[in-house]
């Protein structure tokens, strides 16, 4: 009986460490030439998945685009580590076996756009853009396509998509202040701590919008009426002006004295003469 207890015990041990190294080897990344990777998995959902660093958005197409300055595209790791699985890409696998590789735009837009492994150059002879060497070997450019945003992986580990309609993010955790989303199917909808949340938000965008339109309203009837009564005051003021006498004008220069000059009418009078006197010569 005992022994049977220490059996079942050694199976139940042995089944939990196959589930912990099966998602261990799902979880874990590896690069191209099976040297494992920090880079976390862009898909969870129990396949093979192609990987980013958590600095960088996941992409459907297979790269990683990074947050960081200066923003690029580049190939991370996959979960399979002997890369044959459909979900490894297999863009820049020769370029840098052991580690991450750049993918570098070299020439055109849209669908026409061509790339490069890890860098670009100029020939120094025709001047034109052209991939680096690989491993010593000429370097073809290639097109890539198009991809979109893996919500919940990489850099949005944390964050989760409010519907398949949109493309809007909201963050998911107690660390963040942010609601969290949630979208049920349920016909008939059940209230919620996040539904009275979402009200309550909802109510307080009400009332800034209230308070942003009476001010918008107030604001310039405000600005009218003050310049209607500055107007006012400048009319009383021009008014009382207009009613004072014209004042006389005040010469430069006035003398201290003034000539009278009257209007009498003058005659000539003679004067009387007085006799002649005496007067005696002298002779030599």
């Amino acid at each position: 009986m005992e022994s049977y207890f220490r059996l079942k015990g050694l199976v139940l041990q042995l089944s939990l460490l196959s589930l912990f190294t099966a998602v261990f080897a799902v979880d874990q990344c590896y690069y191209p030439n099976g040297a494992t990777s920090t880079d976390t998995p862009c898909y969870t959902d129990g396949d093979f998945s192609h990987c980013c660093a958590n600095t960088s958005i996941c992409l459907t197409n297979g790269l990683c685009l990074s947050m960081k300055q200066p923003f690029s595209l580049s190939r991370g790791g996959c979960t399979d580590s002997t890369w044959r699985s459909s979900r490894c890409t297999d863009i820049c696998v020769k370029a840098q076996g052991g580690a991450g590789s750049a993918v570098v735009w070299l020439d055109g837009s849209e669908n026409n756009a061509t790339y490069c492994c890890n860098s670009v150059l100029v020939d120094p002879f025709s001047g034109e853009k052209i991939c680096s060497n690989v491993d010593g070997a000429t370097q073809t450019s290639f097109k890539i396509l198009d991809g979109y945003i893996i919500p919940s992986a990489g850099v949005l580990s944390n964050f989760e998509e409010i519907s398949n309609n949109t493309s809007s993010f909201v963050a998911n955790g107690t660390d963040t202040a942010v609601t969290t989303a949630v979208t049920t199917a349920a016909t008939t909808p059940v209230p919620t701590a996040t539904a009275t949340a979402t009200a309550s938000n909802e109510n307080s965008c009400n009332e800034s919008r209230e308070i942003a339109i009476g001010a918008g309203v107030g604001v310039p009837l405000a600005a009218i009426a003050l310049l209607s009564i500055g107007w006012a005051f400048w009319e009383r003021r021009n008014r009382k002006l207009a009613a004072l006498p014209a004042a006389q004008p005040t010469p430069l220069f006035q003398p201290s004295y003034q000539v009278a000059r009257g209007h009498e009418s003058y005659h000539a009078y003679e004067l009387k003469g007085s006799p002649p006197k005496p007067a005696e010569l002298y002779t030599a």
